[in-house]
């Protein structure tokens, strides 16, 4: 077995998949206090909080534009890449992981690393996913797949959707509020701590 068959094997492990599941509200915990303990003001902190904003603003998008296995989701950013919600996520995650002190040596490794690591994710969440969606959706679920790219944005917008489309029940169904009062509560929280905790108890 290969190191790339041996790594999708991982990422499909079901018992994996569930702790992480289980686990994810502790373990982002976890993630972000450490990531907090790397950072200090500086211009990085604010560039990554420009992209991450964009990633979670992108992301509310997506949840106004999808009724999960209800109806096949092909308005909003749903007519230029089949799965904008991942994409979505990466540029929140990858814009917090941008913040760290820029003269740790090796804080250039972290995007790397995570980039790596969420490619494998998300091919086998995304190929699950398709598996999963094709026998509900039937036949305009198999055009809509050779319509639209997996996971490289196209310009050409697929011709059964609206891109200005906001739908307000699928935003509630989806949390959207809740998830993004999350989000920019971490990001206040991130704020105080860098620029305010962290420089108070330096003077101490």
């Amino acid at each position: 077995m290969s190191i790339v068959s041996a790594i999708n094997t991982l990422f499909n492990h079901a018992g994996l998949r569930r702790f992480l599941v289980h686990s994810r509200l502790p373990l982002g915990a976890a993630a972000l206090a450490v990531l907090l303990s790397l950072v200090r003001p500086s211009p990085w902190f604010w560039r990554g909080l420009a992209i991450s904003l964009v990633g979670a603003l992108a992301q509310g998008w997506c949840f106004a534009c999808i009724m999960t296995s209800q109806e096949l989701a092909v308005n909003g950013p749903y007519r230029f890449v089949r799965n904008p919600m991942y994409l979505a996520r990466y540029t929140l995650l990858l814009g917090l992981l941008l913040m760290p002190d820029p003269t740790l040596p090796w804080r250039g490794l972290l995007p790397l690393v995570f980039t790596i690591v969420y490619l494998f994710f998300m091919h086998n969440r995304v190929r699950r996913e398709e598996r999963k969606l094709g026998p509900i959706f039937g036949a305009p679920y198999a055009r809509y797949l050779e319509s639209v790219p997996r996971l490289i944005p196209t310009w050409r917008a697929y011709p059964g959707g609206k891109t200005l489309h906001w739908n307000p029940a699928a935003f509630r169904r989806n949390h959207g509020a809740r998830n993004l009062t999350v989000v920019l509560g971490g990001y206040l929280l991130a704020y105080l701590v860098v620029y305010h905790l962290k420089p108070w108890i330096g003077g101490m």
